[in-house]
């Protein structure tokens, strides 16, 4: 009996000896990616598997940060919430999600990417909509607010839109929404009859009309 479980150790020594249990680094994840946000935000979760320590970094593409992670390291298995808030933009978000694991002046790395979907563009103008200037012309400010660079300042009717200077400057803001002043030149009206020009936020191929602003103009008189 005592021979029989002798041999029956030395077996299982034999056996361990010829397939260890591997201390190498492993590192896996339930998604690979792409990871797709929607514009309105959310929360997404990524199962980690491991057998040894780990760390997350964000690396952001476009520059502009849209989500954060919860935790960001760990020891072993775990599960990485990322939390994302709303795209105000008329742009893709894009940034990558580095794993870092392993011990060593050359840790692995896993990477999974991940995108947010843009918002529709728009461009609008602040406040009242439309001014009223006298028959020897003036300046007129208007603010706006836009989430796209895909836009222009038209000015119709188009036949008088060439007398009419339109200046465009963006103003700093903490904001992630574009904000700026358009300033329109109104030449004198050499006429008695009064005329409107309307300045037009539209896509730079003009296919869109955003918004308008209304300039009413006196007649000069008789």
């Amino acid at each position: 009996m005592k021979q029989f479980i002798f041999l029956l150790l030395s077996l299982t020594f034999l056996a361990y000896a010829c397939n260890p249990v591997s201390l190498e680094p492993q590192l896996f994840t339930d998604v690979d990616g792409p990871i797709i946000i929607d514009k309105d935000g959310g929360t997404f979760n990524i199962q980690v598997k491991a057998n040894c320590a780990w760390k997350a970094t964000v690396h952001l593409e476009t520059g502009v940060e849209f989500f954060s992670l919860t935790p960001d390291s760990g020891q072993a298995d775990g599960t990485i919430q990322i939390n994302s808030w709303k795209n105000v933009m008329n742009y893709k978000k894009i940034g990558v999600i580095e794993i870092e694991y392993g011990s060593g002046e050359e840790p692995q790395k896993h990477c999974i990417s991940i995108a947010q979907e843009p918002r529709e563009p728009f461009a609008v103008f602040f406040f009242k909509k439309s001014e009223t200037v006298p028959y020897y012309g003036g300046s007129v400010l208007a603010t706006i607010t836009f989430n796209t660079l895909d836009y222009m300042v038209a000015v119709s009717p188009s036949d008088q839109s060439e007398s009419v200077q339109i200046k465009v400057q963006e103003v700093p803001s903490e904001d992630e929404v574009h904000v700026g002043t358009v300033a329109a030149e109104i030449p004198s009206n050499t006429s008695s009859e009064s005329r409107t020009f309307t300045l037009q936020l539209t896509d730079k191929q003009r296919t869109t009309v955003f918004d308008t602003f209304v300039i009413h103009q006196a007649g000069r008189q008789k």
